[in-house]
């Protein structure tokens, strides 16, 4: 169980220190919304669900954060012309301006996150939450790795 309140206590610390940039630089996006930015900043054009998706977040959720930053002017949706039922999400000009404000508070969170830690145990570490991730988007299936 150690393990899990240390992932636990990391994750928040990370969160509190990106929250303490963001607002430190005068912007006003909280941590899950700098997670939805920079999805929709590599890559453009998502569905709500595809978001979701990627964000590791519930359709309803993302929905009310979209209405959030869409209320704020950092993203748009478009309707798809294809499908006028489907909106298409994207970052708006004010979107692409926040987003590269948000790099330097990022930068330093991510430096404090890691410092005294070499960067051989942070590609281990991030190879185990990756199977992490890929274990628990599998709904607990137990699935042994590759090779």
């Amino acid at each position: 169980m150690k393990e899990i309140h240390s992932i636990n206590d990391a994750s928040f610390g990370l969160r509190r220190a990106l929250a303490k940039g963001f607002a430190a630089e005068g912007l006003d996006v909280t941590p899950e919304e700098w997670t939805a930015l920079s999805i929709l900043q590599a890559v453009p054009g998502l569905t709500v669900s595809e978001l979701a998706a990627r964000a590791g977040r519930d359709k309803t959720t993302t929905t009310r954060m979209l209405d959030r930053l869409v209320g704020k002017g950092l993203a748009e949706r478009r309707n798809n012309p294809n499908d006028r039922r489907v909106a298409r999400l994207f970052l708006g000009r004010k979107g692409y301006e926040t987003w590269e404000a948000l790099q330097a508070p990022v930068a330093d969170a991510v430096a404090q996150t890691f410092d005294g830690i070499d960067g051989q145990d942070v590609a281990i570490m991030q190879s185990v939450l990756d199977r992490m991730v890929r274990n628990l988007r599998q709904d607990g299936k137990n699935n042994q790795p590759n090779g």
